[in-house]
């Protein structure tokens, strides 16, 4: 039996499982697209429907140029 059938009954869950595996697959190499609604109090609104990962991740905010060197580059792309 492939993983989506079963012959105890169980296909859902082994349906389940296999979805849970690809997504865990893709969490650790790094090709997930994280959930922006799990880490909220109220949570994901789709839940286990969501087709985005709900895994821990870790986020490093980019790093931004001070303004005084923000303000430069835009005024020398605008001259």
């Amino acid at each position: 039996a492939s993983l989506q059938q079963s012959t105890v009954g169980g296909g859902t869950f082994q349906a389940e499982k296999a979805k849970d595996l690809n997504a865990l697959v893709e969490h650790e190499t790094g090709t997930c697209r994280p959930c922006i609604f799990f880490r909220r109090p109220a949570g994901c609104p789709i839940g286990d429907s969501c087709k985005f990962c709900h895994l821990a991740h870790t986020f490093v905010p980019k790093k931004r140029m001070c303004k005084k060197k923000r303000e430069r580059v835009r005024n020398s792309i605008q001259k």
